[in-house]
């Protein structure tokens, strides 16, 4: 997982210094292909392919590693259907979260 930090930061090092100099006649790096392959493209593509092989969900493993949920997923549970007893899903510490009866 860090070789693939370690290609994407190449990236975005190439990024800034192309666009940094300009277009300017001098600055070879907007005007070559090669750059652009050697510091663009091979980077990302070994990245995906290092993130293809070992996914981060598949090393980050531990009770803290599930991702927290969407708060757009979130207020769509709370209008559409409820579960039992009004439970409408789960906050990010794994309660239920419950609908109160408005009547």
């Amino acid at each position: 997982m860090y070789a693939s930090l370690v290609l994407i930061t190449i990236r975005i090092i190439f990024r800034l210094t192309e666009f940094s100099a300009g277009e300017d006649p001098s600055n070879p790096l907007p005007f070559h292909e090669i750059y652009f392959y050697a510091f663009e493209a091979v980077p990302m593509f070994l990245a995906l392919a290092i993130m293809s092989v070992a996914h981060p969900g598949k090393v980050l493993k531990g009770p803290a590693s599930d991702m927290p949920q969407n708060i757009i997923i979130r207020k769509l549970k709370c209008c559409g259907k409820r579960g039992k007893a009004g439970r409408v899903g789960d906050d990010e510490m794994g309660k239920p979260i419950l609908l109160e009866d408005s009547r």
